[in-house]
């Protein structure tokens, strides 16, 4: 259920998949500073209590050759309440290092896109309740 809001924004979890060779333990909340400024939002919003941010680290267990974090912002944390259903709305960003700096890239629409969000959603659906 989407409940009135103040600040009159659409609640929608975003995902930012960052390599975790260019994630800085010491800062991380770089990233989501990063996709604020690249989506023209106050990095201040960090400070306001307004999203719920939740960091997942690749599992050590599973082998992998570029393992990937996932930092998932649920955005306008107290606009919503409920279960998310398949229409809720998610976006999913690559965030890179470029030249000391965190840039944001969009996945374009394609055959791993449409595989994977759903595969990460199942994931995170279930083990990670809105804003939990």
């Amino acid at each position: 259920m989407i409940l009135a809001s103040i600040y009159d924004a659409q609640p929608k979890r975003v995902i930012l998949r960052v390599r975790e060779a260019e994630f800085n333990c010491e800062d991380p909340d770089e990233p989501v500073r990063s996709y604020l400024q690249n989506n023209g939002r106050s990095v201040h919003e960090l400070e306001e209590d307004r999203h719920f941010i939740h960091i997942q680290r690749f599992n050590p267990d599973i082998p992998q050759i570029d393992p990937k974090i996932h930092i998932v912002i649920y955005l306008e944390k107290y606009a919503f309440s409920g279960i998310l259903d398949s229409d809720f709305p998610h976006e999913l960003y690559r965030i890179s290092c470029v030249d000391d700096k965190m840039t944001v890239g969009v996945f374009k629409d394609g055959p791993w896109y449409r595989t994977f969000l759903p595969k990460l959603r199942v994931f995170i659906d279930d083990l990670y309740p809105w804003g939990c």
